[in-house]
């Protein structure tokens, strides 16, 4: 028989890959209920059958005793079926194991997404340690490829002599102020994170939105 973690998972996980994105499950809840004797699981049992009214959900195959039930609940029925659990006085303990189930639903879109994109951008692993040589060898590959929107620069030299260099990604285009004129000079932003983010974030954003971020670019570096 399936684990309780292992069918939570695989729910997550069913959740996240089939249901459309008109269904939110923001602040949906999973509780987690501790059955002790016969009378609790007589009143969860005959509750099953008309959770779906409520939009409640039980991820738990079976209703044994020692043995906890899975509950998805929505944020309209949090407070009332916390009152059905302690009614005729037939009380069952429960835990709010997933506090936000639209989140963590969105945090393995996210990784999925990663996953996909990792597939397709020449084999360059973002979850394994890489030589300087070889993040190197990425900038000029990323300046070589979007040599529109990358320009290499250089910072000077590490404690071990090592170059440190990177690439700017801007527009050679002349921003248009307010009145009409043009300029070089354009809005900075800066980004402030770890290697691995900016590794990602550079290759992602200019390989997925190349053509939205020339129009971006040329308004702000």
């Amino acid at each position: 028989m399936l684990s309780s973690p292992l069918i939570v998972l695989i729910l997550l996980l069913t959740i996240g890959t089939s249901v459309s994105y008109e269904k939110s499950y923001a602040n949906h809840q999973v509780w987690r209920l501790h059955i002790t004797n016969n009378e609790q699981i007589a009143k969860i049992s005959a509750f099953s059958h008309i959770a779906h009214l409520h939009d409640i959900n039980f991820w738990s195959e079976h209703f044994r005793i020692d043995e906890s039930v899975d509950v998805r609940v929505p944020p309209a029925a949090v407070d009332s079926f916390a009152e059905f659990l302690t009614l005729d006085g037939v009380k069952i303990e429960y835990v709010v194991h997933m506090a936000d189930v639209g989140a963590i639903i969105e945090n393995q879109r996210i990784v999925q997404n990663l996953t996909r994109l990792l597939s397709n951008t020449n084999d360059f692993a973002y979850d394994k340690y890489h030589t300087l040589e070889e993040i190197h060898a990425w900038i000029d590959q990323m300046v070589s490829t979007y040599s529109e929107l990358a320009t290499p620069f250089s910072v000077g030299k590490s404690y071990e002599n090592r170059d440190i260099i990177g690439f700017k990604i801007s527009s050679k285009k002349m921003a248009t102020k307010l009145n009409g004129t043009k300029t070089a000079m354009k809005k900075a932003v800066w980004w402030d994170g770890g290697l691995l983010f900016f590794i990602f974030f550079c290759k992602s954003h200019l390989f997925l939105t190349a053509s939205l971020y020339r129009n971006s670019c040329s308004r702000m570096d």
